[in-house]
């Protein structure tokens, strides 16, 4: 299970440091050892950096490879 996309959120930019209106990339993920749930990654990023990672299947591929 994973969810991918670009989406705005007001409260995650100002965290970030970013303005408001600053388009983010959403990832969020279930992690699993031997089939069984392990952690719920949530990771917001930039969309201006991190746009490229939209075209990418998470589901066999870490964030940071």
């Amino acid at each position: 299970m994973h969810t991918l996309d670009l989406r705005a959120d007001g409260s995650v930019a100002a965290r970030l440091g970013l303005e408001v209106s600053t388009p983010l990339v959403y990832l969020e993920r279930l992690r699993l050892a031997d089939d069984e749930p392990l952690a719920l990654d949530r990771v917001w990023l930039p969309g201006s950096l991190a746009a490229p990672l939209l075209d990418v299947d998470f589901s066999h591929m870490a964030l940071y490879d």
